[in-house]
């Protein structure tokens, strides 16, 4: 058996019998070309099946999962509720919709990108290709920096590097809700969606967006308790998952060895962290030791190296002498 057909029967064997009979059924009937999976009559269950299909022939791994996310987009549906309305056909806006969502992600197209929110560390945040798509390590950063804070309560001045969807940010305002914030990028674009984001979270009055490279978008007087940043770390010419080519590329690469951006944060973050200061950022996973190199050669102290929830090593936190 091909290993992306091992991979869908797996996906379909946690489904009742009675639908996962149904579904080799008109799978079988998509492949040979009995069934016209896009008639004015097609199930959501049979959308379903050439849904998977075709995502499992692209290669897209959790090819069933997803084809269930595109199906409960198109048609609004709460978040797993398709297989209660399997025997409901849709309309043929809703069938030209599915079609054109599945090409789309069948040739890699980022599936947040087409679904057009996440949730993210409690935020609910819209995601477009002005800004890189959060991913579950950032989310891992968040909880870090809160292990961090030793008074959530307090009225902290913290700073964020790079802001993207502002994703960063406005999870941990959520978390500490007297801290005020500085959030920067070099996009005009990202900027706006942070900001629709910070609105759509009910903490746009506690995160000022800031246009600029790094700490060059701040006054040159700010100090901060805090600071975050998930900077470009990739290094150039690495081979990265196609879907990532659909991403801001500014965001991914730093250089020919990913440093790039952190040279440049490490070089001024002394005195932009206030006394007892912390910052954390993300890294690639074998960059912990250059890090420290690069920390030492700007007058910092041994940062420290800590893990993601996978227990690989991800994040660089500097504190304050």
């Amino acid at each position: 058996m091909p290993v992306q057909t091992r991979e869908f029967a797996a996906e379909i064997q946690d489904l009742p019998p009675e639908l996962r009979a149904k579904y080799r059924v008109l799978s079988c009937a998509l492949r040979d070309g009995t069934l016209n999976a896009m008639s004015p009559l097609m199930t959501i269950d049979a959308a379903r099946v050439w849904a998977s299909d075709r995502l499992v022939a692209a290669g897209i791994v959790a090819a069933a999962r997803e084809a269930a996310w595109l199906l409960e987009h198109v048609l609004a549906l709460p978040a797993g509720t398709v297989q209660q309305h399997g025997d409901t056909a849709l309309t043929r806006e809703q069938e030209t919709a599915l079609r054109e969502l599945v090409a789309r992600r069948a040739a890699h197209y980022p599936l947040q990108y087409l679904l057009g929110h996440m949730e993210f560390a409690g935020a609910r945040l819209r995601v477009t290709p002005e800004a890189l798509i959060p991913r579950p390590e950032t989310e891992d950063l968040v909880a870090e920096v809160l292990t961090l804070v030793t008074d959530r309560s307090a009225a902290l001045r913290c700073a964020d590097l790079g802001t993207g969807s502002g994703c960063i940010p406005i999870a941990l305002a959520l978390h500490l809700p007297r801290s005020q914030w500085w959030a920067c990028d070099i996009s005009d674009a990202a900027l706006r969606l942070a900001a629709c984001n910070a609105a759509d979270n009910d903490c746009a009055d506690r995160i000022t967006f800031c246009m600029g490279d790094f700490f060059e978008a701040f006054a040159s007087e700010a100090r901060f308790d805090l600071i975050t940043a998930n900077p470009p770390y990739v290094a150039d010419g690495t081979t990265l998952a196609p879907e990532l080519a659909h991403e801001p590329q500014v965001a991914l690469y730093a250089g020919h060895d990913g440093l790039a951006a952190y040279r440049r944060i490490f070089s001024e973050l002394a005195r932009r962290l206030a006394p007892g200061g912390i910052f954390m950022g993300e890294m690639a996973l074998e960059q912990g030791p250059a890090l420290c190199t690069v920390a030492a050669q700007s007058g910092l102290p041994t940062p420290e190296i800590r893990p993601d929830m996978t227990g690989r090593p991800r994040f660089v936190i500097v504190r304050q002498r």
